[in-house]
Formats: structure tokens, sequence, C-alpha cells
């Protein structure tokens, strides 16, 4: 890893400057290159004007937030390194180049079943170790009601990372056992989920395609949900929310669906949906998934709330 020779000083630039200025130095940068510039320490920010806390008596200097700084890190397809202090008014800012993003839909001679299986990109994502996630779930969950529930069918459970999560969120709220049973098609997933919560006869794992709900008989639930299956181009979106929320859910019951609007690359989770046909982040099919999927909850008189940042997450709740 090299640093690039050239280290750029901002002081007094507007973002929309700063932001040209890196676009062009990031473009000259090989993939082993590290960008590096000064800014203004965010830590001394001494007011909060609109125009990115440009002030100190007579002397205008633009000061920008860190968090700032990691979007803009983002923007350029880098990850954001520890900064580094160089006076007690300037620390130096170091982007290092992601790599290409993975190709895990399209790897050559593995079964369809396994592309979201044990060694895929997918598999190595951790999604219940983003704050936001855990964050915007437990208001999700807390909009269901469900320490009320007994019973949750999960679609797509992979690693069984949100069974893990719910019974360290039920211990905490001392609430009782609840069955689980959780569906998958990748079967070295099924089988670790399985061997990761061994001799629970609360816990079920079942290998089979959730557009095929009717053949597999998971049964009824007080809670249903489904993190990420639901923008999977095999499933029948349609379909299946009629399928569960007809046969699937009892009369008092809670749905949570989440629909992922991010992609991650060499280990960063990149904010946004994107499309086949788009570089950058492209919203209108999240969109219009959410929508229908709300509509069609509140049809059938659950009431609804939608939340979230790298996941929306739309929540539903029916009352008896």
């Amino acid at each position: 890893m090299t640093e690039h020779n050239e280290i750029i000083h901002f002081d007094q630039e507007s973002m929309s400057h700063i932001l040209r200025v890196l676009q062009k130095a990031r473009a000259r940068c090989t993939a082993s290159d590290t960008l590096v510039f000064e800014i203004l320490d965010p830590d001394q920010m001494h007011c909060s004007q609109p125009e990115g806390g440009i002030c100190q008596g007579d002397k205008k200097r633009a000061y920008f937030s860190y968090k700032n700084w990691m979007d803009l890190a983002e923007i350029l397809g880098c990850r954001f390194l520890t900064p580094q202090r160089v006076s007690a008014e300037r620390v130096r800012i170091r982007l290092k180049s992601l790599k290409k993003e993975g190709q895990h839909l399209q790897n050559k001679g593995v079964p369809i079943t396994e592309k979201y299986g044990i060694g895929s990109e997918f598999w190595r994502q951790r999604k219940f170790e983003e704050p936001t996630l855990i964050h915007d779930l437990n208001r999700c969950l807390a909009h269901c009601g469900w320490q009320e529930f007994n019973s949750i069918l999960e679609l797509g459970c992979n690693h069984g990372d949100f069974l893990a999560f719910a019974l360290e969120q039920a211990s905490i709220l001392s609430l009782g056992k609840m069955s689980y049973t959780g569906i998958d098609y990748a079967a070295s997933a099924i089988a670790h989920a399985g061997n990761r919560f061994p001799k629970k006869q609360e816990h079920h794992f079942i290998e089979g395609d959730i557009n095929r709900l009717p053949e597999l008989s998971p049964g009824i639930f007080d809670l249903v949900i489904g993190l990420g299956i639901f923008q999977s181009p095999s499933i029948d979106r349609q379909k299946v929310m009629r399928e569960l929320v007809q046969n699937h859910l009892a009369e008092r019951s809670g749905i949570i669906i989440g629909l992922p609007n991010c992609r991650y690359r060499d280990g960063e989770i990149i904010y946004g949906a994107q499309t086949k046909n788009f570089k950058e982040r492209e919203l209108s099919l999240l969109i219009k998934d959410a929508a229908f999927i709300k509509k069609y909850l509140q049809q059938h008189r659950f009431r609804v709330m939608i939340t979230g940042k790298y996941d929306l997450l739309i929540a539903g709740v029916r009352k008896s």
C-alpha cells in the first residue's frame, strides 16, 4: 500500500469544490494507492452554520464532521482509514481504494441454491453487527408486540443470525420460550444453522424454496420475518406475500419484511440499492416493492410502519 505523493490541503473550500478535487485525484490513483489530504480538525468546529461550519472571527474556515468525510469516502469507493493528527488544528485523512464489487451471484459452477450458502460473499456478510439494523429491528419488533408471541417463522434464515439475535433479546426482556422455524434453500446454510442450535426442540430448520410454501407446510405463526429475501430475482413477491398473510399468519400477528438498501464491497457496507442498468444507487424498484408490501398489509388490517437505513424494514401488526 502506497500513499499518493500529492497531499492536498483543505481550509476554506466548499464541499462541492472538495468533491471535484478528490474525484480527480482518485482517478489518478492506482488500486494500491492511498488518497491523502489534510483538513481542519472536525473536533474543533466552533459553530454549526448551514454553510458547513464556516466561521472563526474574520477568518473564513470550513469545518466538516467526520461523518461528512466518511460519506465522501463511500462516494469515492474508498475505505476511511484512521485519521492522523498533524497539528493542534489539522488532521490527515487517508482513503484506501476498495476492491471491485463481488460477483457472488455470477459464480460459475455453483448450484443456484448454494449461491447464498457457505463460502459465498453473502455468507460472509454479518448484518446483525450493523448498529442501524439492530436498532431499527428492535423498533419493528416492539411495533409488532412480539413479547406476546409464541412462534416465529423466518424466511431466508441462512446461518441463523436472526435467531441468535432474537434469543439474546428475549433473554434481556425475560420473555418465555418461543418456537422458531427457519426456511432456506441453501442446504449448506441450513446444515450450519442446525448445528449452531443443536438439540433444541423448539427450533426447526427446513431446506426448501419459499416460492413453494404450501408444499413445505410450515404451519401458522404469530410473527413472520424475512430480511433480504424479497428482492431476490427468483422470488415471486406477490405470490409469497399472499400465501403468508392468508395461510401462515395467526389472526393476531406481526410481520417484518426487510428490503436491502445497500450492497457490500470489500467488506464495507455501501448505502443504496443498485440495479443492473445503473452503476450507482437507484431506488425506484426498492420503493415500488415497499409500496406494494405496505398497501397489501394495510388491505388486510395491518398497522404498518416503515423504517431503516441500509435495510428498509416494513413492519405490520394485526390485532384480532
